[in-house]
């Protein structure tokens, strides 16, 4: 399958019905998705590595644009909404424009709630009309769903891979480093956890924790001190 933006150089092929997305970053203009048919596989796509990358703001700018474009009221509001919780107070100008744009589609409700949070900015905890598109604001809609999961399994020892995946799902991703963080310590001979929790911290540029992890885990003798190691580099150049 090819998916092409406006700049269809940028294009990539990929098989198997597996694709990702070639992002143009000159302007908003680039991140304006035009995908006809595939639209539901790219909204899926793109819910998928915001959960991932919450702080990738292209993809936040791409997903809106693509409800847009669908005339989606509801899923623009929630890819708004995204958008407001992972900028907290910053980048005054991506929300207004972001809000600017979408307001001949979006509900009234929606333009004023979104409106009156552009100075004070928006969290996931700050209660607002709920969208089912949202996937960041789902960490207090979704807290006592969640909740639910785990008192499910209050009886038993859960697994942390398990427990941090339901964090992730939620978009909580300090929560999930911290379940592999204090996992990892108690049992360092699990390699998937160590894993885990590096490709959490790499992608949420944790460099404080990642040093701190791996200092402690050097005391114990870490195992898995090559894999630690291994992103050494990395955190070296984020510091």
């Amino acid at each position: 399958m090819l998916i092409s933006l406006e700049n269809p150089s940028r294009a990539r092929s990929v098989e198997s019905g597996q694709f990702e997305i070639a992002f143009h970053v000159d302007g908003l203009t680039g991140l304006n998705p035009r995908f006809d048919d595939w639209d539901s596989e790219v909204q899926a796509y793109l819910t998928h590595e915001i959960v991932r990358s919450p702080k990738n703001l292209r993809l936040h700018v791409q997903r809106i644009n693509l409800y847009r474009r669908g005339k989606n009221t509801s899923g623009v509001y929630g890819a708004l909404l995204d958008l407001f919780i992972v900028l907290g107070n910053r980048g005054d100008d991506l929300r207004k424009r972001m809000l600017n744009v979408s307001k001949s589609i979006l509900a009234e409700e929606h333009i004023a709630v979104l409106s009156n949070k552009i100075a004070e900015g928006l969290d996931f905890k700050t209660a607002v009309p709920a969208s089912p598109y949202s996937i960041l604001s789902k960490g207090v809609s979704g807290t006592s769903d969640l909740v639910e999961k785990m008192s499910l399994n209050s009886g038993a020892e859960r697994d942390p891979i398990e427990e941090a995946h339901e964090h992730i799902e939620y978009g909580q991703l300090e929560e999930a480093s911290e379940v592999l963080g204090r996992s990892v310590l108690l049992t360092p001979s699990r390699e998937e956890i160590h894993k885990e929790l590096l490709e959490i911290y790499r992608r949420t540029e944790a460099t404080e924790a990642y040093w701190k992890t791996k200092g402690a885990l050097d005391d114990m003798d870490n195992p898995q001190r090559a894999l630690w190691e291994s992103y050494r580099s990395y955190f070296e150049e984020s510091a």
